[in-house]
C-alpha cells in the first residue's frame, strides 16, 4: 500500500469526496454545503466550489489515498488535509485551542475514511492512513491536529496522538495533536 497525495481536480479526488460525503456528508456541518458537488465533470469548476463553499482560500485542501501499490491502484481511502480550518466550534475553550495551534502552523486534518467494501476486514487500513499520513505531513509540519468522537480517543492515542480536549464540552467532540 502506498500514500499518494493528489490534486483537488483530479478524477480519483472525486472518488475520495464522493466516499467522504456518503459517510460524513449528513455529520459534519462544513461538508453539508459542499452537496452534490462531487458530481460535477468540470474539474476546475469543482476545485473552485469545494474551496468555496467551505470556506478555504483556494489551494488550501490536499487529499491523501492510500491505494493499493499494484496496476490497478485500488482506493482503500484516505483523509484530508487543511491549511484553513473548516470547523467552527460551539465551545469556547475548542476555538481557543484551535487558534492556538493555528498560530502554531499547526495542519487540520479530518475525514479518515475507508472505502466501504475495504472496512472491517481486519488489515487495519484506517491504522495505515493516518499513520502514513501523519509521517507525510510532520515532514513540513512538525503539528498536526483533528478531532473526532470522544469514543474514538483511545485508538488514536494508539496511534500516538496527544488528547488536548477529551469531548466533554458543547461540541462533543474530542481534539487530538501529534507533535
Amino acid at each position: 500500500m502506498q500514500l499518494v497525495e493528489l490534486p483537488i481536480s483530479g478524477r480519483a479526488s472525486l472518488i475520495q469526496v464522493q466516499e467522504i460525503l456518503a459517510e460524513f456528508g449528513q455529520l459534519i456541518p462544513w461538508l453539508m454545503k459542499i452537496g452534490g458537488l462531487c458530481y460535477s465533470t468540470n474539474r476546475r469548476y469543482f476545485e473552485e466550489q469545494l474551496h468555496q463553499r467551505i470556506g478555504c482560500k483556494p489551494g488550501s485542501i490536499s487529499l491523501y489515498q492510500l491505494v493499493s501499490s499494484g496496476r490497478e491502484r485500488d482506493y482503500v481511502g484516505g483523509l484530508l488535509r487543511f491549511a484553513d480550518v473548516p470547523e467552527k466550534f460551539l465551545d469556547s475553550r475548542l476555538q481557543m485551542l484551535m487558534a492556538q495551534l493555528v498560530t502554531q502552523g499547526a495542519m487540520y486534518i479530518s475525514c479518515l475514511q475507508v472505502h466501504g467494501v475495504k472496512r472491517g476486514l481486519g488489515y487495519g487500513y484506517g491504522a495505515e492512513i493516518v499513520l502514513k499520513a501523519i509521517k507525510r505531513i510532520q515532514q513540513e509540519w512538525p503539528i498536526v491536529w483533528g478531532v473526532c468522537e470522544p469514543r474514538l480517543l483511545k485508538w488514536y492515542v494508539s496511534l500516538g496522538a496527544e488528547v488536548l480536549d477529551p469531548g466533554i464540552n458543547r461540541d462533543h467532540l474530542a481534539l487530538i495533536v501529534w507533535r
